[in-house]
């Protein structure tokens, strides 16, 4: 075959470039790669949108990680704020009862036992307010004879 530049009179030989192919077939492959290079394009888009929502679940990942860290920092610090309160708590609580190897040897270990002791404590401090008020009385009788003594002199 020859160039249509060569014979000009032959209309339907299609001109044929270098090595010999005619320019249809040029055509339908450049077409093909057209489609091919069009294909790879919406794929490469694909991929590029399922990069997207992958980094974006990625961020999202890591956020929730974030925040699911933050949750069991503040709850660790507050059993640990709890624990020292406590152990403090425990602490001035022992310090305020003194030494329990003490209170094994009270007398007093009852609710029984401990309303007879404060009952016999009223009566006792009810005859000590008796006593008072008689050493009053004897005390003003005293001064009285005292006083009697000396204005009858």
């Amino acid at each position: 075959m020859t160039s249509s530049t060569e014979n000009p009179s032959n209309v339907t030989e299609l001109p044929v470039l270098s090595r010999g192919r005619p320019a249809n077939q040029i055509a339908a492959r450049i077409e093909h790669m057209e489609e091919t290079i069009t294909a790879i394009q919406n794929e490469i888009g694909l991929a590029r949108s399922g990069l997207a929502m992958l980094t974006e679940a990625t961020a999202q990942a890591q956020r929730m990680r974030s925040f699911e860290e933050s949750l069991r920092n503040a709850r660790e610090y507050k059993i640990e704020e709890i624990l020292r309160s406590t152990r403090e708590l425990k602490e001035r609580l022992d310090r305020a009862e003194g030494d329990r190897a003490k209170f094994a040897a009270l007398p007093v270990t009852t609710w029984q036992s401990l309303n007879a002791k404060l009952a016999e404590h009223d009566a006792l401090a009810k005859r000590a307010m008796r006593c008072e008020w008689i050493a009053k009385i004897a005390g003003v009788c005293l001064f009285a004879a005292i006083a009697a003594l000396v204005y009858l002199r």
